[in-house]
């Protein structure tokens, strides 16, 4: 079974790939799906609990945001649906929270805070 595999870092795209496996114990193949504009320095991504058709990406830069896409579910393109401040700046980490898949928790590194928002 193919895997789809979403790359983020610090550069200003998100990169779709696709893994299959050879099923005889040994390395398969990896190959380019897509790449994606996806602002700056997307470096922490995240798939929505409640809808894996959505995903989160931070943009780890002085006024720190959270961006959300809908992917392609054929070739895994992203496409920008909304974007959030998470209430400081360059945030390095954020978690999607189960309840609904509705809030989102960042950690912004340069200002030490932690923000709640709405996804």
């Amino acid at each position: 079974m193919a895997l789809k595999i979403l790359v983020g870092g610090y550069t200003s795209i998100i990169t779709a790939l696709l893994y299959t496996p050879n099923g005889s114990g040994t390395a398969g193949s990896l190959s380019l799906l897509s790449q994606s504009n996806a602002g700056t320095n997307p470096s922490w991504l995240a798939l929505n609990p409640s809808d894996s058709s959505i995903l989160y990406a931070n943009q780890e830069t002085w006024g720190g945001q959270i961006w959300s896409f809908a992917i392609d579910p054929t070739t895994a393109a992203l496409t920008k649906k909304s974007s959030g401040s998470t209430g400081g700046n360059n945030p390095a980490h954020f978690a999607v929270l189960f309840s609904g898949g509705n809030e989102i928790v960042a950690a912004n590194v340069s200002t030490f805070s932690i923000k709640t928002r709405q996804a």
